[in-house]
C-alpha cells in the first residue's frame, strides 16, 4: 500500500511507519501585542503537526489500534479534502488569473456548514477509540477545529476525555494535553491552562514540548499581570531548541522594556 495525505503528514501501512522528526514551526511575533490572546491558540499548530506524524507507531501490534487507525483514517481523508478546498479559496484570493482553482470553497466560519459532520466524526471516533493513538489524533484535530470556530468548550471536553484514558507515558498523551491548555486559555481560563501546560514542563519524556509550553505558559502569566513568572517562562521557552525560542525571545525582550517604562499618568 502507497502512503496517502492526511491532516499534518501521510497515513502509512504499519509496516512501513518510522518515527519522525519532533519539530514545530515558530509563531512571528510581529505585532504581538495586539495578536497577544490570538498567539496563545496559534502555537498549537506545532505541536497538532507534531502528533499526526505519530500516526500510531506506539500501538500499532495491537488490533484494537488498527481497527482504531480504519475508522480515524476514514474521516481524516474527508477532513483534509475540506482543508485543502479552504486553503485553494485562500491561494485564490492572491493568485494570478490563470492560477485560481474555479469553484474552490472558502471557509464560511460556520462550522456546521463548513465541515457538515466531519468534525463531530472525529469525536465519535476519539470517543469510540479512546486509549488509543487513533482515537488521541482524532480528538486532536476535533479539538482544535472547535477553537478555530470558538467553541472551546467542546474542545476541553474532548481533549480531557482523551488524556485521561492515555498513559503517562504516551507520547499524544502530552500532545493532548497541550491542545486542552490552547483550550482553556481560549476560553479565556489562564489559570488552568497554566496549570495543565506546567505538568508538560515537569515531564522529562516531553522535552520536545517543553519550549512550546513555556511560550504558552508565559504569554497566559503576562495576560495575568504576572511578569515576573511570564519572563521566567520566556527564558525557559528560549533557551530550547525548538521553534518557539526565536518567538520568546521576541516577547521576552518586549516584556522587559514595557517593565521598564514608568506607567504613564
Amino acid at each position: 500500500m502507497s502512503n496517502t495525505n492526511v491532516p499534518g503528514g501521510t497515513y502509512t501501512p504499519a509496516s512501513q511507519l518510522k518515527k519522525p522528526a519532533q519539530t514545530a514551526p515558530a509563531v512571528n511575533p510581529t505585532h504581538w501585542a495586539e495578536e497577544h490572546a490570538k498567539l496563545i491558540v496559534s502555537v498549537a499548530v506545532g505541536a497538532i503537526v507534531v502528533a499526526l506524524g505519530f500516526i500510531g507507531w506506539q500501538y500499532l501490534g495491537k488490533r484494537q489500534e488498527r481497527t482504531a487507525q480504519d475508522a480515524y483514517y476514514a474521516v481524516a481523508q474527508k477532513y483534509e479534502k475540506a482543508r485543502e478546498e479552504f486553503e485553494r479559496a485562500k491561494f485564490n484570493e492572491f493568485a494570478p488569473a490563470d492560477q485560481k482553482t474555479p469553484g474552490a470553497k472558502a471557509a464560511t466560519g460556520d462550522l456546521q456548514k463548513d465541515y457538515g459532520t466531519i468534525v463531530t466524526d472525529l469525536e465519535s471516533v476519539a470517543r469510540d477509540h479512546a486509549g488509543t493513538a487513533a482515537g488521541a489524533q482524532a480528538a486532536i484535530l476535533a479539538s482544535n477545529t472547535y477553537i478555530e470556530y470558538k467553541q472551546p468548550e467542546k474542545a476541553i471536553e474532548i481533549s480531557r476525555m482523551t488524556a485521561d484514558k492515555l498513559s503517562d507515558s504516551h507520547t499524544l498523551k502530552q500532545l493532548t494535553n497541550m491542545m486542552l491548555g490552547n483550550a482553556l486559555a481560549a476560553k479565556g481560563d489562564c489559570q488552568e491552562a497554566v496549570t495543565v501546560w506546567q505538568k508538560i514542563i515537569d515531564n522529562s519524556k516531553a522535552t520536545f514540548l517543553h519550549g512550546d509550553a513555556s511560550l504558552r505558559a508565559g504569554l497566559c502569566f503576562e495576560l495575568l499581570g504576572k511578569n515576573d513568572q511570564a519572563l521566567e517562562m520566556y527564558r525557559k521557552a528560549s533557551a530550547s531548541e525548538s521553534g518557539a525560542a526565536s518567538t520568546a525571545r521576541g516577547l521576552m525582550r518586549a516584556l522587559e522594556v514595557k517593565s521598564k517604562t514608568p506607567a504613564k499618568g
